[in-house]
């Protein structure tokens, strides 16, 4: 604590040695070194330039993190620049002269004492340095992202201005076949805004195609009068191409839960991926005569013989789409078989719509029933058993209730 409030001591002095440089005409030298936090240094912007070192009133200032991005592959955010960051901050750094010594991923400490803290566009950056002030401390350091949903990242673009972030699961609106990825381009996760990404055409990556969906990782930008926000990837290893997985968290919906519901009466449940409607439909445990999973404890049942349909339906949406669905499946015992559907929403369940075959449950061994689809945007599913009546209509067992993101 007392080290600490010893730098803070420091660092108003130098605030105050910089604010009264226009009045003061006997320079105050410091003789020792100051090592500043990169968060620090950005505090002492106020809307001016700060020269860092004005008429020698204090001999070093350093910084340190690990560069971000640099040259190399051409999309970066200043000319001669490069983006250093410490923590959870990010600065640029302008050089006067090359930076072909300096490489994404090198750990730099940099003198800062020669530069200019300015603010282009809203992105505060230190002008002035030469490639002598920066001492590479350690090569090929692996910073990871932060991963940040595009909603959070604009309401907040002050805590990531500069720093590195992951976009997971976006969509390019209006992908055309063939598309490239100079320019800009919206980005959608599903959360309810939407991100440009950036490529300058000098990017070494600018002319090759890009996917429509994907993770993508970049450096926040602010650009132009109105400091948009920006993504600018560093290279083309910065987007993972989109796989469709399991939505997390809760999926899949094995239905191994605490709660007992011994009756077939409508109820509403809270289940680990959220809240469901079970009519005519109960939870029950694994015996020989229910094809469930067996690594579970619970599974759910349909009852037998009904005139009306019967329904598991999720009272909640995903939010990336759906490209598929998988449902474990079978018939009760020595029931005979069971006729269901599976159907999906997407205003809410205001209406349902059947996706896929009707299925024929005859099976006393637990089936895998898949649906593939293209599901854009919010979804959400039921299981709807067919009210047959006394023939043919037995009880249906469901476990494992997996949806898969588009």
């Amino acid at each position: 604590m007392i080290r600490n409030f010893a730098l803070w001591c420091k660092y108003i002095v130098v605030l105050l040695v910089l604010i009264s440089c226009k009045k003061d005409n006997n320079p105050i030298t410091f003789d020792d070194e100051i090592n500043v936090s990169v968060k620090e240094l950005k505090s002492f912007y106020k809307g001016e330039d700060v020269l860092l070192n004005k008429e020698d009133r204090f001999d070093k200032i350093f910084i340190s993190g690990v560069v971000t991005s640099s040259s190399t592959f051409g999309n970066v955010p200043f000319n001669k620049g490069m983006m250093i960051q410490e923590d959870r901050d990010g600065i640029g750094v302008i050089l006067e002269d090359k930076i072909a010594e300096i490489n994404e991923g090198d750990s730099v400490t940099i003198n800062v004492n020669t530069g200019t803290l300015a603010s282009i566009d809203g992105n505060l950056v230190i002008q002035g340095v030469k490639t002598s002030d920066i001492s590479v401390l350690k090569e090929k350091v692996n910073l990871l992202p932060r991963a940040v949903a595009v909603a959070e990242l604009n309401a907040n673009k002050t805590d990531y201005v500069g720093s590195l972030v992951q976009i997971v699961g976006a969509e390019i609106i209006g992908h055309q076949p063939n598309e490239i990825f100079e320019g800009d381009k919206s980005l959608d996760d599903g959360t309810g805004d939407i991100l440009k990404l950036h490529t300058e055409e000098t990017a070494s990556f600018a002319k090759n195609k890009i996917p429509e969906f994907g993770t993508f990782t970049g450096l926040v930008v602010l650009s132009g009068s109105n400091s948009e926000i920006q993504l600018w990837m560093r290279s083309e290893s910065d987007l993972e191409e989109y796989v469709p997985s399991p939505y997390p968290p809760g999926f899949p919906e094995v239905f191994d839960t605490e709660l007992v519901k011994d009756a077939y009466a409508k109820a509403n449940l809270d289940l680990n991926s959220g809240n469901w409607t079970f009519d005519g439909v109960t939870l029950v445990t694994k015996t020989d005569l229910r094809p469930i999973n067996e690594d579970g404890t619970k599974g759910v049942q349909f009852n037998q013989k009904n005139a009306d349909p019967l329904y598991l339906q999720m009272n909640f949406d995903v939010y990336r789409g759906a490209s598929k669905v998988t449902v474990l499946h079978g018939s009760y015992g020595n029931d005979p078989q069971c006729t269901w559907r599976l159907e999906y929403s997407t205003n809410g369940g205001v209406s349902w719509n059947q996706i896929g075959e009707n299925v024929v449950s005859d099976n006393k061994q637990s089936e895998t029933a898949e649906f593939e689809m293209d599901i854009k945007g919010t979804v959400r599913f039921r299981i709807n058993k067919l009210g047959l009546g006394d023939d043919n209509n037995g009880r249906l067992n469901i476990d494992d209730f997996t949806i898969y993101n588009n």
